[in-house]
């Protein structure tokens, strides 16, 4: 009887043995401490910018990421369906060229696809901000997750702040100089009093875009390219004509004009241009430009090599008016 008793134990411990057996044991590590690095996160409006990848601290591999919530820091509203929602912006098709010079040539490299301000990153969770931002107010935006592995599902509140900044300018200006030759000699250096010019820049939004160029003495009187008053430095340095040749550039007798194409992408859209002189110029800034003041412009009888660099970001109107403060037109 005992032994029959014992045979029945150890029957039902193999039974238990078994069914444990069959049991699909727990895979893998979901951390509770999942986060970015980087919170708030910080972004130019309009400009494309993107994460580090979401810090899982050891949670198991593979990792699936996606957003499930979004509002308005401030005002607490639900932002979700407008920050996801797809908004055309213009995209590279192709790569755009020094020999590109007509605008048809321009053009048929670039088209405009839907993508909305804000995607996570599937695999990895990096925060992905495209062009469509400048769609949305500026201001700072709470997001939340759901994080998936092998180990289960969890959702993080306020996994990360992401803050959209309006630009702080729709134009830069990368670099400028201006260089004096002497009296005398007008190929001798005299020196490069940069402090003495002063370069103000109006911006005007608008549909269109255009670039006014005007020099102008220490009293506010324009010197007039027309007469000669003002010029390109020579035929082997570039100009915006040679940065922007899709249209023709106008002389009057207060300065230049051009037009941009309005493309929705920042100017320059090349860093090399070919030379009416022979050659290339590369600038990988901004568009370089080199003006002469002639010699016979001035009462001071020096020429002057005035020399600036610009980026421009958003259509619209730019006035830019360069006072030279140590010269005064005849």
């Amino acid at each position: 009887m005992k032994r029959f008793l014992s045979n029945k134990v150890l029957l039902i411990i193999i039974g238990i043995l078994i069914l444990n057996s069959c049991k699909k044991p727990v895979e893998g590590f979901l951390s509770e401490n999942v986060f970015y690095q980087i919170s708030p996160f910080v972004a130019e409006q309009g400009i494309t910018a993107y994460s580090a990848a979401l810090q899982v601290d050891g949670s198991t591999a593979p990792i699936s990421v996606s957003l499930i919530g979004a509002r308005n820091a401030e005002t607490g509203e639900d932002v979700l369906d407008s920050l996801i929602k797809p908004r055309s912006i213009p995209i590279f098709t192709g790569t755009i060229l020094p020999t590109d010079t007509l605008l048809a040539d321009l053009t048929k490299n670039i088209s405009t696809d839907l993508k909305p301000a804000l995607n996570i990153n599937k695999i990895g969770g990096r925060i992905e901000l495209s062009a469509a931002t400048k769609y949305l107010p500026s201001g700072a935006y709470d997001i939340d997750i759901q994080v998936t592995n092998s180990s289960g599902t969890k959702i993080f509140k306020n996994a990360c702040q992401i803050i959209f900044n309006a630009a702080e300018n729709p134009y830069a200006n990368v670099y400028k100089r201006l260089r004096v030759y002497t009296r005398a000699d007008p190929a001798v250096v005299e020196g490069e009093p940069t402090s003495e010019m002063g370069i103000d820049v109006r911006y005007t939004a608008s549909a269109t875009t255009q670039v006014i160029l005007k020099f102008v003495d220490k009293n506010g009187v324009a010197f007039n390219p027309l007469t000669g008053d003002i010029k390109r430095w020579s035929s082997t340095f570039p100009t915006l004509k040679e940065w922007n040749p899709y249209y023709p550039e106008e002389v009057t007798s207060t300065g230049y004009t051009y037009t941009l194409p309005n493309i929705g992408i920042q100017f320059p859209y090349v860093s090399v241009v070919y030379l009416p002189g022979g050659g290339t110029w590369t600038d990988t800034g901004g568009a370089n430009t080199y003006i002469r003041l002639d010699e016979n412009s001035n009462v001071e009888g020096k020429r002057a090599q005035i020399t600036s660099s610009w980026q421009f970001k958003a259509s619209g109107t730019y006035e830019i008016t360069y006072r030279l403060n140590g010269f005064t037109k005849k």
